[in-house]
């Protein structure tokens, strides 16, 4: 598929930059109120920062709703949680499990199991 021809881009001739040094330029396609000139000014840019307000929308705080989540943080923080490292057998990836002691529940895992079970299925696939 064509796009269309790409012009070339020739030498043009050379400018003379703030220091006095001469620089080969090269030639466009832009008209020449679309090109870079340089700037006689040799100052830095001025820059005025004023500061914004930020109106947050925050909902209203429901008291039942706050005490609700209180309690709950509250267990996570008593919940006994051990932590544990393996490597996975499979892929040979490092594993990070938190596990409630009371239920034996896996709380937290990473790689996700999914994860593993399918970079398990890609070591083979791609291993034959």
């Amino acid at each position: 598929m064509e796009i269309g021809r790409i012009p070339n881009i020739a030498p043009g001739p050379s400018a003379t930059v703030n220091n006095g040094t001469s620089v080969p330029t090269v030639q466009t396609i832009l008209p020449e109120s679309q090109t870079v000139t340089s700037s006689a000014r040799t100052e830095g840019a001025n820059l005025t920062f004023r500061e914004i307000p930020v109106q947050q929308n925050l909902p209203q705080e429901n008291p039942a709703e706050e005490q609700r989540q209180e309690r709950r943080q509250e267990e996570i923080r008593q919940r006994e949680i051990r932590r544990e490292f393996e490597v996975d057998r499979d892929t040979s990836a490092l594993v990070f499990r938190a596990i409630d002691v009371e239920s034996g529940d896996v709380l937290r895992q990473f790689p996700e199991e999914s994860r593993l079970k399918l970079s398990a299925y890609l070591d083979t696939v791609f291993s034959e």
